[in-house]
């Protein structure tokens, strides 16, 4: 009894150990025919059978696709796609549906019977209008079963394209409940193509996993990366339940969140779980690689092995999964061939062990490449080294003498710039990877690098350098995947002028590791300027820190770097070409041998404008607005009978036209100034015009002959700030010469220069040679009265201030201003202002006046026209405190709430003051840079980080004072 049970113990535990056989990574091999699914035998397969003679038995000449998924009772659903009939009977069905029960692939797949029409042909199971442009078919993508409801992925293709280009106009969900007989498209479950015709939900492939419905998704075409999204089971058809993966978790109905479970090109895909190997295994088209291939994955999430050649083919996709033969090491999936026919073939492949475990690079070792020129998935890079492009070369050698391991690796020579290979791969955003590659090279490179850095040669993220490399080594860097979920791994070299070259073998790219941190600053770090010019100043900064150590700083000057010093020893950088009175921001950050650059360096603040726009820089139009007469125009209603007419001479040669009595039109509109133009002729009435709700004007159109575009009402002087209307009334009434009562709207124009508003006629100088500096500046011009631009800003009462702007001016002008003066709203009362009168030159004009109680003001520029056509051009205009201990108290105040430290640093201030009265300087700015130390230390604690850079100026200027 004894020995029964124990050879029964003995024999589960080795059935158990057969059917559960972790792999650390498979590949397929021995790819063979199994038989025809579709299609007449032709003379060259006539070895292969052909067990459902669709073309007698169903008038299936010709289809593709052949979507397997359980349906059920033991019945399995076969979703085709653009189906045939014979040359002689055409008949052209978007789709169709086969069901079998057949349980032996080994002697290929048997169709049971197909969802037929009337006349015993296979039918078209979910409909399509078949109009090109519109919608030429409807295309199953997947399928699977949830109970007794059958569910199918399909794709609405507006027009087919090239091969492998195609536009969609959605993906959606359409359902069956009663066996595939009838098909209904649910009206709600729709991804939609945008206008680019991009949507990542085109075409699908689904897996039922742990009650959910799984949907891995690719855009239109074999083009796009794949992603991943998933649906409680009995939820399929409520689109806003679905999850879509972001690389770390789920996000609830925001389909924008979805980032790539793994790179493309892809289409038309399969996923299955294989139990034999515990893995998840996707196929799918590569159409760079002219291939179908799989991956394998532990988890649905990832991460995803690289792919691995399971078929070649150019005219080959379609690679489905049999959805029930996954517990041993056979594959067996349908694969369609477009050429030399269009129809599907059932294969079959062995999956083998390979030395591959979590690698998510394809072809890391170059032994999917067959000729000596280097192909997808890896490219040739340069790096953008313009002057090198066509020096350099790279080939695949095939031998085991210049191989690391295999027979294959890549040689990049050239005698000049950068040379290298890239190949990119998804990641999980904020994830660590190791990457890993043998390398060799000549003896005159002058340097090497392995790394990655954001697609496209974009920011190089984490890398490790080496120089000359007489033996094969393996190099090794540890990443984090920061914000990205796609990166771009590469192997490079710069070639030291003569002929040079790297070789480069088995790379690889897995989870984990610890990346090499980037350098950082410690509380006490600063940044400070000294030299200041007109045109130039000298930053110094303290020393940054790093676990090994820090390579050299980068200059940024507002917010773009400006310069790359190579030099940990150097702490300075002068900087000559900056504009006069302008507001710049300065900031250093740290390298480090593997060029990782810090994010929290020092920044400095010259000059705290309190103008916006001051040089105009934001502002891309002349500030005019035309608003044209069509009815499809912004804002504007047209009430009673109006008529559209095209007529030569108007502007857009289009007007609008009544003779009704009471006919009108409105326009609302934001601006301070509006223009209405009309047409004037022989048979045309007379007008009133309203400006908000008020009666302005009465304007009579007649004149003897047609005039287009004439200015019949203008305001200039309306508040910038609130919405107006301009109403146009047609009075019933004529001049007596008036043939006719006929009205005409051309056009309407306002402007508008925000931040800045306007008085009289404004306008701005886009990208012209008229700026002080930069691309733009104001112009203000007229022949007679006041023209002005100004802007209301705020600032701290009982403080001193300095308003400066450059300025140039018309020979005419006599009378130009540039001031301060209390609100809009208000009197208005200036509080300075100074007078200049013409300037051939831009020059520098500056007022200055203490704010009072007054904790707002507009600043104004503009002139009194008087004789000719006066203008006026300004540019480059500020408004700063003029640093003093008082004003430096009350920021302390203003921005600070812990009384202590406002306390602390107000003793500062007036040991400072107290000491330069006494004439003690260096006790002064011993005071003033211990405040300066002690906001740094309070800075995005106690301080706002921006208040403690603003604090921090103020007292800098205090410093250079004396």
């Amino acid at each position: 009894m004894m020995k029964k049970v124990l050879f029964v113990f003995i024999s589960i535990m080795m059935l158990f150990s057969m059917a559960v056989v972790p792999a650390l990574a498979i590949t397929p091999t021995d790819v063979q025919f199994m038989s025809r699914v579709t299609g007449k035998t032709q003379d060259w397969d006539t070895h292969i059978p052909n067990p459902n003679q669709t073309h007698t038995n169903y008038h299936v000449w010709g289809t593709d696709l052949g979507i397997m998924w359980d349906a059920g009772d033991g019945k399995m659903m076969i979703a085709f796609g653009d189906t045939d009939g014979s040359a002689s009977e055409p008949y052209w069905r978007s789709n169709t549906l086969a069901i079998s029960t057949d349980t032996n692939p080994d002697d290929g797949l048997t169709i049971d019977s197909m969802i037929l029409g009337p006349e015993g042909r296979a039918k078209q199971i979910i409909p399509s209008k078949k109009i090109n442009n519109d919608e030429i078919t409807v295309i199953p993508t997947a399928g699977i079963t949830v109970g007794d409801r059958h569910y199918i992925h399909y794709m609405s293709v507006n027009h087919w394209g090239t091969d492998g280009n195609w536009i969609t106009n959605y993906g959606g969900i359409a359902y069956s409940d009663d066996d595939g007989q009838t098909w209904t498209k649910d009206p709600d479950t729709k991804w939609m193509n945008d206008e680019s015709s991009h949507n990542n939900f085109q075409q699908a492939a689904f897996i039922k996993d742990d009650g959910y419905v799984y949907m891995f998704s690719t855009e239109n075409g074999r083009a796009g990366d794949i992603y991943l999204s998933r649906v409680p089971e009995n939820e399929m058809l409520e689109k806003r339940s679905y999850q879509y993966w972001n690389g770390n978790s789920w996000i609830k109905d925001n389909e924008a969140a979805v980032k790539p479970i793994t790179k493309g090109p892809a289409g038309e895909l399969s996923v299955v779980y294989n139990s034999y190997y515990d893995k998840y295994i996707m196929a799918y088209k590569s159409k760079d690689r002219a291939a179908l291939v799989i991956r394998e994955a532990d988890t649905l999430t990832g991460p995803w092995s690289g792919e691995k050649i399971l078929r070649r083919g150019a005219g080959l996709y379609g690679p489905y999964i049999h959805p029930w033969f996954n517990d041993g090491a056979e594959l067996y999936f349908t694969m369609t061939r477009w050429r030399p026919e269009y129809n599907i073939f059932f294969m079959k492949s062995v999956l083998t062990d390979d030395d591959l475990e979590g690698n998510i690079l394809s072809d890391p070792g170059f032994e999917d490449q067959l000729t000596s020129s280097l192909v997808a998935p890896w490219q040739y890079d340069t790096n953008k080294c313009v002057y090198c492009i066509n020096d350099g070369t790279v080939e695949i050698e095939n031998g085991e003498d210049t191989a690391h391991s295999g027979s294959n690796n890549v040689i990049v020579r050239g005698s000049s710039g950068s040379h290298g290979i890239t190949q990119k791969i998804v990641v999980a955003p904020n994830k660590n990877y190791t990457l890993k590659a043998w390398v060799r090279s000549s003896e005159n490179i002058e340097k090497g690098s392995l790394g990655v850095r954001s697609p496209d040669g974009g920011k190089v993220l984490y890398e490790t350098k080496f120089n000359a490399l007489s033996d094969f080594t393996e190099m090794e860097v540890s990443f984090s995947s920061e914000e990205n979920a796609i990166v771009e791994i590469f192997g490079n070299m710069v070639a030291n002028e003569e002929d040079s070259w790297i070789r480069l073998d088995d790379f690889s790219v897995t989870e984990g590791g610890i990346p090499d941190a980037k350098p950082y600053w410690s509380e006490e770090k600063h940044l400070s300027v000294n030299g200041i010019t007109s045109t130039g100043v000298t930053l110094n900064w303290s020393g940054a820190l790093d676990d090994h150590a820090v390579t050299g700083y980068e200059i940024y000057q507002d917010g773009e770097k400006i310069h790359t010093i190579h030099d940990a020893n150097i702490d300075s950088y002068t900087i000559s070409d900056l504009v006069a009175d302008k507001n710049y921001t300065f900031k250093v950050e740290a390298l480090d041998k593997n060029n990782r650059v810090s994010i929290d360096g020092p920044e400095y603040v010259l000059g705290e404008n309190l103008v916006n726009s001051p040089g105009f820089e934001e502002q891309t139009s002349n500030g005019n607005k035309i608003i044209d007469n069509i009815r499809s125009s912004e804002n504007l209603t047209y009430t009673g009978e109006w008529n559209g007419l095209i007529q030569s001479g108007a502007y857009n040669n289009t007007v609008h036209v009544t003779n009704k009595a009471g006919d009108e039109v409105e326009y609302s509109f934001e601006g301070s100034s509006i223009r209405f133009y009309t047409k004037t002729g022989p048979a045309s009435g007379i007008i009133d015009i309203y400006v908000d709700g008020v009666k302005k004007a009465t304007f009579d159109t007649y004149s003897r002959n047609p005039i287009h575009s004439v200015l019949a009402y203008e305001d200039l002087n309306l508040s910038p700030a609130v919405e107006h209307t301009i109403r146009i009334v047609h009075t019933g009434e004529k001049n007596p010469q008036s043939n006719g009562y006929f009205i005409h709207v051309d056009y309407f124009e306002t402007n508008s220069i925000v931040p800045w508003h306007s008085e009289g006629d404004v306008g701005i100088h886009v990208n012209s040679d008229f700026s002080y500096s930069g691309a733009n500046n104001a112009w203000i011009k007229d022949t007679a009265d006041w023209n002005s631009i100004y802007q209301p800003i705020k600032l701290e009462p009982n403080t001193n201030y300095k308003l400066t702007a450059w300025v140039q001016t018309s020979n005419h002008n006599v009378d130009g201003r540039l001031g301060v003066r209390l609100p809009h709203g208000e009197e208005r009362t200036v509080m300075n202002e100074l007078s200049f009168g013409m300037q051939g030159n831009y020059t520098r004009q500056t007022v200055t006046f203490n704010s009072g109680t007054n904790s707002s003001v507009e600043v104004f520029a503009g002139l009194h026209a008087t004789t000719g056509n006066s203008w006026l051009r300004i540019d480059n205009i500020s408004l700063e405190i003029i640093p003093d201990f008082k004003s430096a108290s009350k920021q302390v105040e203003t921005f600070i709430e812990k009384k202590g430290i406002v306390r602390a640093l107000q003793a500062k201030l007036i040991a400072a003051e107290d000491a330069r009265n006494q004439g003690n300087e260096q006790a002064c700015k011993n005071q003033l840079q211990a405040f300066i130390n002690q906001v740094n230390a309070q800075a995005g604690k106690a301080i706002d980080k921006e208040e403690a850079i603003s604090l921090i100026w103020h007292v800098k200027q205090l410093i250079s004072q004396k």
